[in-house]
């Protein structure tokens, strides 16, 4: 389940930003018993379909949160621990609207040691990232 969590993400909000950004409808068919994989549908026009499953592929062979796609761009900002709190916002109602507004997918990468900064990556494109960037 790890994986297909890695696609749907928390709430749903990966596979809507895969959407979004794709153009495509993405289901995924969650009844298979533990351990087997899960049949993923795309649907849509052909580019749509090709650019969700390279973006569903990405997810999936992804081991960190910062899967650029080719036209796209990437930004990591270093943040005091101690400021994160206000980047994500009350529920994530910040960081909701800091993506909204700005168009590029921001996530913080809180698994750091003591006393380090925590990891905001942001992706999407160029013009998106330089947006997120000024906005975190």
């Amino acid at each position: 389940a790890g994986v297909v969590g890695k696609v749907i993400g928390r709430g749903g909000e990966t596979i809507r930003d895969l959407q979004m950004r794709s153009g495509c409808n993405i289901q995924i068919d969650q009844n298979f018993p533990e351990g087997h994989p899960r049949k993923i549908t795309i649907t849509g026009t052909a580019a749509q379909v090709e650019q969700g499953a390279v973006m569903v592929d990405q997810k999936i062979n992804d081991n960190g949160p910062s899967a650029v796609v080719p036209g796209s761009a990437a930004n990591t900002i270093d943040c005091p621990k101690s400021v994160v709190g206000r980047v994500i916002g009350r529920g994530g109602e910040t960081i909701n609207d800091l993506q909204a507004r700005s168009g590029a997918r921001i996530q913080i990468d809180q698994n750091v040691p003591e006393g380090a900064p925590c990891k905001i990556s942001i992706t999407g494109s160029a013009q998106a990232v330089e947006a997120g960037s000024k906005m975190v």
